[in-house]
């Protein structure tokens, strides 16, 4: 599963998002900060897109709430991976 983050939009709620996590059950989430590209800067501001602090802050919460842990994060890209448990042949990795 992947979650946009968009900041003063829908980083709040942490415990309704884990609620629907712990409801799906999916091997990872990722959450990913909205960037202010494309089409979306019709629509919104460059004040919505979250620095990677924020998302891992809310990333944080979520895990918590959710009974899943931080695995991953890119800075760069201002991404967050959260799974129950790491894999040691894991695919996806941020390095």
């Amino acid at each position: 599963i992947r979650i946009t983050l968009i900041k003063g939009i829908n980083m709040k709620h942490e415990k309704a998002y884990a609620n629907l996590i712990k409801k799906a059950g999916p091997m990872f989430v990722e959450l990913k900060a909205y960037m202010f590209v494309g089409s979306s800067r019709r629509r919104l501001q460059e004040r919505n897109m979250p620095f990677h602090e924020d998302v891992k802050e809310f990333s944080k919460k979520v895990a918590e709430l959710s009974g899943y842990k931080v695995i991953d994060e890119k800075k760069e890209s201002r991404v967050v991976l959260l799974a129950k448990q790491d894999y040691k042949d894991r695919i996806m990795r941020f390095d």
